[in-house]
């Protein structure tokens, strides 16, 4: 059993497979030297139509002249939701529309609308080699330097340089320590909790903004940002682990990469930051761990504790009876307060370095 995996490491090599969910362009070769917010592939727009009947949507009779309840015109556009038809009467039933496009036709009570499927870029999310092309669908990307997955990202992509306006991660972020040669960067703090200090940000136009964690009220201002948003963390006041604040302090003013591309188990894919480096890291990927394992280190959630990094320091062979009645798998950990604390395996999450 395995909750969650996360990496979180100083240095090592990086291999994404960047893939298109359905057949396109792939506009990279072999070898070639690629930037974060490069479109690696691309799909075609292409256009499908939707018929629609009236008659039946309406539930008019057949003896009825269905026209007459028909509000739009043969090469009109139309937007999703426009009112297309409409039938008053005691029971009013209305039709609208199910997609932004253009009526192609209406003949005998039944509209056709044309929808245009926009363009769908590939990026390739940190800078890199193409290493692998897959045809018609994506390529493979490779990189050596710092890597750390995050649990949350507005689903936007960047690069810039690395500023931590203040340099304790572990306290709670202070707008007044931004200034004007901040512009343009990318900001690190450890916890956010006021809209005054999101506003603060976005005046410096930033390329970036990496979080500890962050006021959950605040979650619908930052989902909407142009500009990449990652939670190493997660929501809530939740201190920033040393890990990966020892990680941020060592790389300032370096060059990042911010995929905070949205997570999806399906297709292994989570929001990220890659700090490339000159340093060539030989051999493979690290391989990631598939069941808990004595000695590995992990990330408690969900525990009010001192510390939420710890060491597995044995896992029980029978079940541990909580606190709060419940019987679960369950480990030991050692906390890096020296304490000694048993943990429910749901709430443990690995962490490789």
């Amino acid at each position: 059993m395995v909750f969650k995996v996360s990496q979180l490491s100083a240095q090592t090599r990086i291999k994404r497979n960047r893939l298109l969910s359905s057949d396109g362009h792939v506009k990279v070769v072999g070898g070639q030297e690629v930037k974060t917010g490069d479109v690696i592939a691309e799909t075609d727009s292409h256009h499908k139509h939707i018929l629609l009947n009236v008659r039946n949507a309406l539930q008019a009779n057949h003896s009825e002249d269905i026209e007459q309840y028909i509000h739009r015109k043969e090469l009109e556009w139309i937007e999703k939701g426009d009112l297309i038809a409409e039938k008053g009467g005691l029971f009013r039933r209305v039709l609208r529309s199910p997609a932004k496009g253009k009526i192609i036709s209406i003949s005998n009570g039944k509209i056709l609308i044309e929808v245009q499927n926009p363009t769908i870029n590939l990026f390739s999310g940190f800078d890199g080699q193409v290493v692998e092309i897959f045809p018609d669908r994506g390529a493979a990307i490779e990189t050596s330097g710092a890597l750390l997955q995050c649990v949350w990202g507005n689903n936007q992509i960047d690069s810039g340089t690395l500023i931590l306006p203040q340099s304790d991660l572990e306290k709670t972020f202070d707008p007044t320590c931004l200034d004007m040669n901040m512009q343009g960067s990318i900001i690190a703090a450890g916890n956010i909790s006021t809209i005054e200090a999101i506003n603060s940000i976005d005046h410096l136009n930033p390329s970036g903004l990496i979080v500890g964690s962050i006021s959950a009220r605040l979650y619908s201002i930052i989902r909407s940002q142009h500009y990449p948003i990652v939670l190493l963390e997660g929501f809530g006041h939740i201190p920033l682990n040393r890990i990966a604040a020892a990680i941020l302090q060592d790389n300032q003013n370096q060059h990042v990469c911010i995929n905070a591309q949205y997570s999806n188990r399906d297709i292994s894919t989570r929001p990220e930051i890659v700090i490339p480096s000159d340093e060539e890291i030989s051999g493979q990927e690290v391989s990631l761990p598939v069941e808990f394992m004595p000695g590995q280190k992990v990330r408690i959630h969900n525990m009010s504790i001192e510390s939420n990094i710890g060491t597995i320091d044995k896992l029980y062979t029978d079940k541990v009876k909580f606190n709060n009645g419940i019987f679960a798998d369950a480990a030991s950990v050692f906390l890096d307060s020296y304490n000694t604390v048993n943990c429910p395996l749901s709430n443990l999450e690995i962490l490789v370095s």
